[in-house]
């Protein structure tokens, strides 16, 4: 099971995704969700938006990932990332897994609830 899609579009929506982004720009992008609720509240906007045109199959792992029904699975998939990469709990360490088509089991974690 594998939910990069839904994190890679949150990065994607942080301007992260693409050239490599160097840890002191993740670590500003960081920041600055973490200091506006209105950039933290766009990037759930985008990623919910992308999320929804994921097959359905693809919806349903997910939910039983992250131990969640499917309908509620784009917005709460959605918030798990935006508030673990606001706080700090998904890091540059993460963000390059991700990049590597890996979810790391700390970013599992978060979206698991743990």
């Amino acid at each position: 099971m594998n939910l990069r899609s839904p994190i890679f579009l949150a990065l994607i929506g942080l301007g992260l995704v693409g050239c490599a982004v160097s840890e002191p720009r993740y670590a500003a992008m960081q920041t600055a969700l973490e200091g506006s609720p209105k950039l933290k509240d766009e990037l759930i906007r985008r990623c919910v938006k992308e999320y929804k045109t994921n097959p359905a199959e693809r919806r349903k792992t997910d939910a039983e990932l992250a131990r969640i029904s499917v309908k509620l699975g784009p917005e709460t998939v959605c918030a798990r990332v935006a508030n673990g990469i606001a706080d700090g709990r998904i890091g540059y360490a993460d963000y390059v897994a991700l990049t590597r088509d890996r979810l790391s089991p700390n970013v599992a974690n978060i979206l698991r609830r743990r």
